[in-house]
């Protein structure tokens, strides 16, 4: 189902509403959605990643070992089955939007969703964001009729100025114990790479990590066909642009970044998903979920 501006702005803006459009998705993706997270993840990133802690042992390649002395563990192994935790970036840079549809509104879809297809298999699920005064808000579903406190939870839900510095967070946070898998909905513009660091420490302390970095087209290749200036949505400040060498630094310049975002992530034992403002929700949650 393609979402235009209107359609999602006017669902989100109550409870009966986003219920009855995920409704009218999940009936429209002509496939059994059904959440593996037994395995932590259904995409395959690489064959095998670095033993961390709070991985089980017996999931390590012991012939891989014998051989090579490296500690690997197959992606495709059979894990227990654990708690979805879903952190959403909720900063107003999250507010930047491509025909119309923004991140944050994305995001909360995909985390409606979610949180709809986990709640009716039984398994537990927590969302999670900052409260403008960079207290964590959360909501738990873990029924099937819990569902639409979900939906409230996602319809107020308002952006903040930035996401919190590394310490910050990680003491706000601190709930997440048991171990989880973690989805985490950003566009990863951060400050001394707080985020990072934050998922890279979950990731230490035995939690799958899944991170969804929300990113628009243009946004990508400054591909704009009016203006020329940038502004940031969280400092204000203004950046001017022009020019197609401009534009070809700046295009170099992302991929760069993204492609050190995916190799840090990788090191780290973290999945990666790029989401695009224009994408598929039903392509999302394919790649995402089975």
């Amino acid at each position: 189902m393609k979402l235009s501006e209107k359609i999602l702005a006017r669902h989100l803006a109550s409870v009966e509403q986003l219920e009855l459009l995920v409704n009218q998705l999940l009936d429209g993706m002509q496939f059994g959605l059904q959440w593996n997270n037994q395995k932590g993840t259904g995409m395959e990133f690489s064959q095998y990643r670095t033993y961390m802690a709070g991985d089980d042992p017996r999931n390590l390649d012991w012939k891989v070992l014998a051989r090579t002395g490296n500690y690997l563990i197959k992606e495709s192994e059979l894990e227990a089955r654990i708690p979805v935790q879903v952190i959403l970036d909720n900063s107003r840079s999250m507010l930047y939007a491509e025909e119309g549809i923004s991140k944050f509104d994305k995001a909360r879809l995909l985390a409606a969703l979610a949180g709809n297809i986990v709640a009716k298999q039984g398994d537990g699920f927590k969302l999670s964001a900052f409260s403008p005064t960079s207290q964590v808000i959360s909501q738990t579903v873990e029924k099937r009729g819990d569902i639409p406190f979900l939906y409230d939870f996602l319809t107020k839900l308002a952006p903040i100025q930035s996401w919190l510095s590394y310490k910050e967070s990680l003491h706000a946070f601190e709930f997440l114990q048991k171990r989880s898998l973690i989805l985490f909905f950003t566009d990863f513009y951060q400050e001394d790479e707080n985020m990072y660091e934050l998922l890279r420490y979950w990731r230490s302390m035995g939690h799958q990590v899944i991170c969804l970095h929300l990113l628009g087209e243009k946004e990508k290749t400054l591909d704009f066909k009016t203006g020329n200036t940038l502004v940031d949505l969280e400092s204000g400040k203004k950046i001017l642009i022009g020019g197609k060498e401009n534009k070809t630094q700046y295009q170099k310049a992302f991929r760069t970044w993204q492609a050190q975002l995916q190799e840090q992530f990788l090191q780290s034992g973290i999945s990666y998903m790029e989401v695009l403002l224009d994408a598929d929700e039903g392509s999302v949650l394919r790649k995402l979920l089975m």
